[in-house]
Order: structure tokens, then C-alpha cells, then sequence
């Protein structure tokens, strides 16, 4: 009687799971919650407590990105950015996966219950939620997936927000409202450089589903328009002082520059101009708030 050949799990190294976790992605989510956390703490952010919330924050958005890649294995093996990734690359199985990402997101909400408070815990499951099962399986169906993704992607705000004072205050939507409108620039720039290989997967993420055209350049351009008015917002309902309007006003106008500049240009160069800015764009901004508030 022939032996039956049983796969099993490989002894996968360390690094293979680190990079499931999307390190580099996770630290600018966890970026955004500690400096909302640091503009809604009432005295000065405890050291521990900033570390505390930075690393049970990492946890959770790691979790996202393992179960993101679990879902996309097979359309992360087809494009040349993410076909070396730990799942299309069989460094890891899915089941490895899904039960690493769900360890470190019971202990992440876990944490940020015992040490915070169960509403910060509880957004943070909602943004999971949202990114996993209802994002990540849109992309490869809609452009408006982009729309849906802004939320999960705008959530950490208000946990660091809530993490800090244990309910939602209006001026907390404001700083969500900055996070969210963020996104578009940022992430239709992304797909503007990467849209060849999105496309291999079957991803048309640029506005509308269209291609690299001055239509889709176009709305690059009035996201920002949009994004920079409400980044003004605070000073118009005197949350913040001139020094931060004056600041904020010339982060924008550059942004401004960049994405005119690539609505003349339509090339991937000047894509990529846009997308190094908005790197640049929401720490600063989100620095000068919680500074601001000192």
C-alpha cells in the first residue's frame, strides 16, 4: 500500500513573520494613534503609557495586515511587489498566518482594555473588521474600495483619541476627518506608480477604475484641495493659534504644488512626488496639533 505524502507546516523563521506584519505600515498607523493620544491627553503623555499604547497598537495593525495577506496569497503571488511576501513565497501557510494574527490581536485588544479603556478597544476591532472583511476583499472587485478603506485607515486616530479620555469628542472627528481625506492623495498616487503591477492582480485603484490620465490626476488634486481646508479647520473653530494656520498653510501649499505639478506632468515620477509629500504631510500636521495642545 503506497504511502500518502502529508504537507506540512514549515518551520518558518522569525523574519518571515515580522514582515507579515507589514512593519514600515504598521509604525505610520501607530504614528497617528500616539500623536492623536498626545493631542487628547489632558496633562503630559506618560512615557509608558505612549509605549504601551505604540506597541499594543503595532500588534492590532499587524493582525490586520497578516489576515490581509492570507486573503490576498494568491493575488500577492501574481505581481512582482508582493510576490516574495511570506504567503506566496510558501514561507508561511495561511493556518500559521491566521492563528499568528489572531494571537496578536487578542492581545492587543486585550491590552488596550486593561490598560486604557474597552472604547478604544472596541474601535480598534471595528477598524480590523472593516480592513479585513470588507476592504481587502473590494479591491479586486471596485475602485470605490478606496472610499471604504479610508475609514479603517482614519480609525486610529480617534483610538489614540479615546485611549487618552475614554470618549469621543467633536474635535476628535475633525482630526479623523483630516486622516480621511489623507488617504486619497496618498494612496491614489501609490496606485498610480504600482498600477501596472495592481493590475496583474486585477486591481484598478485609481479613481473611477480609469488609468494614468489627467482625469485621474485631477482628482488627486481636489482630495488635496480638500484635505488642506479641513486641516485648516481647527483654527477656524479656535482649537488652535495663528502659529499653527501659518504652519499648516504652507505644509498644504506645498502639497498643493506637488499634485499640480503632477496633474501638468502625468507621469510616475511626479506620482511619486505626491506620495513622498503625504508621508511628510500628515505626521507634521498631526505633530503641530498635539504640540498646540502642550
Amino acid at each position: 500500500m503506497p504511502l500518502v505524502k502529508t504537507r506540512t507546516l514549515p518551520s518558518a523563521p522569525m523574519s518571515a513573520y515580522w514582515t507579515l506584519l507589514k512593519p514600515r505600515l504598521s509604525m505610520l498607523v501607530v504614528i497617528s494613534t500616539l500623536l492623536s493620544y498626545m493631542y487628547a491627553v489632558e496633562e503630559q503623555a506618560a512615557a509608558l503609557d505612549l509605549v504601551w499604547l505604540g506597541v499594543l497598537g503595532f500588534l492590532i495593525t499587524g493582525a490586520a495586515n497578516a489576515f490581509n495577506q492570507v486573503i490576498e496569497k494568491e493575488l500577492d503571488a501574481k505581481m512582482d511587489r508582493t510576490k516574495g511576501r511570506p504567503l506566496p513565497a510558501e514561507l508561511l501557510f495561511p493556518r500559521q498566518s491566521a492563528i499568528f494574527g489572531s494571537f496578536l490581536l487578542f492581545a492587543g485588544l486585550l491590552g488596550l482594555t486593561l490598560l486604557f479603556n474597552p472604547l478604544a478597544a472596541g474601535l480598534s476591532f471595528i477598524s480590523f473588521v472593516l480592513y479585513v472583511f470588507v476592504y481587502t476583499p473590494l479591491k479586486s472587485r471596485t475602485p470605490l474600495a478606496v472610499l471604504v478603506g479610508a475609514f479603517p485607515g482614519a480609525l486610529p486616530v480617534l483610538v489614540g483619541c479615546v485611549a487618552a479620555s475614554g470618549q469621543i469628542f467633536p474635535d476628535y472627528l475633525l482630526l479623523f476627518a483630516i486622516q480621511f481625506f489623507w488617504q486619497f492623495p496618498h494612496f491614489w498616487a501609490i496606485a498610480w506608480v504600482l498600477d501596472e503591477d495592481y493590475q496583474k492582480a486585477g486591481f484598478r485603484l485609481l479613481p473611477f477604475g480609469r488609468g494614468k490620465d489627467a482625469y485621474a490626476a485631477y482628482y488627486i488634486f481636489i482630495y488635496t484641495v480638500a484635505l488642506v481646508l479641513v486641516s485648516l479647520f481647527p483654527v477656524f473653530l479656535q482649537l488652535t493659534g495663528l502659529w499653527y494656520f501659518a504652519f499648516a498653510a504652507a505644509l498644504g501649499f506645498g502639497f498643493l504644488l506637488v499634485t499640480l505639478l503632477h496633474l501638468r506632468k502625468l507621469s510616475n515620477r511626479s506620482a511619486k512626488w505626491v506620495m513622498f509629500f503625504s508621508f511628510i504631510y500628515l505626521p507634521v500636521v498631526q505633530l503641530l496639533l498635539a504640540i498646540d495642545k502642550i
